[in-house]
């Protein structure tokens, strides 16, 4: 919350100021109109004191009939008050007056009443028959018997009394200024005094909103405010304690993500709502999304998976671990995976399900490559054999009656014993380069172009007396190439090449071999215009053992183990194989290795 310190510094000066000034006029009121009743009261009790001294004077002189004495007594007290004396009898009429001329005003005006009732009377007047405010006296003339027959009316101006008190007003209104100038300055220095560590509390709390915490705001004990000081220090602390939490947190999230980050297997885990509150980046890999991506989102808004979401639910609702393993494919690419899923709870109150998801494909591939070896070579070993079986048992039995049908039968003995040979031999070639008697291979320089030369004799002689048909071209450079390697073994890989290249081609058609420089190496290739291969099966089609297509495989009375003795042999050499390869177009199989050194 941002707190407006100038909107605040001139509130509190304001509310100050104003309080101070409806004190100091209420105070100054109050002063003035009890000064004022004093000065009547004082006025009242003077006029009073002399009148009844020459009450005494008028009521003889009355009683002895003497009017001129009367007079002269109204015209004394009239002149030692400045204003009129009026004497009214027992009936209210007014008998004299002085000054004479003012005899006509009414009597009904005045308390007369009260006064011949021996009551002594103050009243303030104002009348149109004086120019004037008036105060009127009223005494009775008291004589020794219980009737009052007369009764004296002193009217005083009262414009004495007013200076007096405006000077008064004059004097406490200057007062009331001096104080208000005085509080004034008072609450300035007070409203600064608080002002500007509000202010300074404000700023560092927009500090501390934006993230920088650790840090801490001084307010200067001399001449502060004791609770701002205290509340200062509480600020300090709970930036520190903050601070010391956000490290903490940040050190735990910064570890869990590390963790996460460097796991193979992926984690994902969500909410009783079904929402994504955390996933890894092999996790995310697997729906090939990003994190932030999935984050937040419905399981069923992120993943397409429906046994996936499913497998969820399952935890969801019985609270139980589970386990269970399943296929991704993606792009043509089948990942195998073991989900094993756990409910997370906390004061046993089911808070969310973490998914471990743990790439399998190695071991899951390895297990049906096992499988498929077992029944690719017991049927690669029971074909051959049961021929041979067959045509023996023929020739034993003497159902060949002429010498060409005991030669096809022969012949069939003896081909299937090479093809029997031969698996043999490519199960020793892997289990002797993978227990190290490729230390003994012996490596020379040897000449690219004669290589490839003799390896296409080779493979023709072998080829000649089949019923399908290739022609085999050769792609030469112009300039001698030479590499450094073994020669037999680049044989052998060269005529796997071609051989496996004449399988997968039909017949009458063309098989391309060649090699070129890139660089510091050399390219081997040997290119087909069959079938092609999938795109998915391409990063296994190195792997012992493993067959593209079952059809095809038996069509080629291949055992799995070609390219995968290919492979190796030519790692051995320090070079590396690749394949290019598209449906229906044909494939690219070779390798490279360095240019032999002169």
């Amino acid at each position: 919350m941002k707190i407006k310190t100038n909107t605040l510094f001139s509130k509190l000066i304001i509310r100050f100021i104003l309080i101070t000034i409806i004190s100091i006029t209420l105070l100054g009121i109050l002063m003035l109109y009890n000064f004022n009743n004093y000065l009547f009261q004082q006025k009242e009790e003077e006029i009073i004191a002399y009148s009844q001294r020459l009450s005494a004077f008028i009521l003889r002189a009355l009683e002895e009939r003497n009017l001129a004495i009367v007079r002269n007594m109204l015209e004394i007290l009239a002149r030692i008050n400045n204003g009129q004396v009026w004497l009214i009898n027992s009936q209210g009429i007014l008998t004299l007056a002085y000054p004479a001329d003012n005899n006509k005003i009414p009597v009904r005006y005045f308390r007369y009443r009260e006064v011949l009732s021996g009551e002594v009377v103050s009243q303030r007047i104002n009348l149109e028959y004086f120019e004037e405010p008036m105060l009127l006296i009223g005494l009775p003339l008291d004589n020794a018997s219980d009737i009052i027959e007369f009764g004296l009316l002193i009217f005083t101006p009262v414009s004495g009394i007013r200076k007096i008190v405006n000077q008064v007003i004059r004097l406490v209104a200057f007062s009331s200024l001096l104080a208000v100038l005085m509080s004034i300055l008072v609450a300035y220095n007070w409203s600064r005094a608080l002002s500007n560590p509000l202010k300074d509390i404000s700023s560092f709390a927009l500090i501390l909103s934006s993230g920088n915490f650790g840090q801490t705001i001084n307010i200067e004990e001399k001449g502060g405010i004791k609770e701002l000081q205290d509340l200062a220090k509480s600020i300090n602390q709970m930036s520190l304690t903050l601070q010391k939490t956000i490290t903490d947190l940040t050190e735990e999230k910064n570890k869990l993500k590390y963790v996460l980050t460097g796991m193979e297997e992926g984690v994902l885990a969500i909410n009783q709502e079904q929402k994504i509150i955390l996933i890894n980046f092999s996790a995310s890999s697997l729906f090939d999304s990003q994190e932030n991506e999935l984050t937040g989102k419905k399981l069923s808004e992120a993943i397409n998976d429906k046994q996936i979401i499913e497998m969820f639910k399952k935890v969801l609702s019985s609270q139980l671990i589970y386990s269970e393993e399943l296929s991704l494919e993606n792009e043509g690419i089948i990942t195998r995976l073991l989900v094993h899923l756990t409910p997370i709870k906390i004061d046993d109150k089911l808070w969310a399900v973490v998914a471990l998801f743990q790439d399998i494909t190695e071991r899951w591939r390895f297990e049906q490559l096992q499988r498929e070896f077992v029944t690719n070579v017991s049927h690669d070993l029971k074909t051959p054999l049961s021929s041979i079986k067959g045509a023996a048992e023929v020739l034993l039995d003497e159902i060949v009656d002429t010498p060409q049908k005991e030669k096809k039968y022969l012949k069939m003995i003896y081909e299937e014993s090479i093809r029997l040979e031969k698996l043999v031999r490519e199960i020793l070639t892997l289990e002797g380069i993978h227990n190290g008697s490729r230390q003994l291979w012996q490596k020379e320089k040897i000449d690219v172009k004669k290589l490839l030369e003799n390896v296409t004799m080779i493979f023709n002689s072998i080829i000649d007396h089949q019923q399908k048909v290739i022609t085999i071209v050769k792609e030469f450079p112009a300039e001698n190439i030479y590499v450094r390697a073994n020669r037999e073994r680049l044989k052998q890989v060269l005529l796997n090449l071609l051989d496996n290249a004449y399988k997968f081609s039909s017949d009458q058609g063309i098989v391309k071999i060649g090699c070129s420089t890139e660089g510091s190496r050399v390219k081997f290739w040997v290119q087909d215009k069959g079938i092609g291969i999938p795109a998915g099966e391409l990063e296994n089609i190195w792997e012992r053992f493993y067959k593209i297509d079952k059809v095809r495989s038996s069509a080629g009375k291949g055992s799995g183990l070609g390219l995968s003795i290919v492979k190796q042999l030519v790692e051995t050499q320090g070079g590396s194989v690749f394949v290019e390869s598209k449906l229906q177009l044909g494939s690219v199989f070779g390798f490279y290795l360095d240019i032999a050194k002169k």
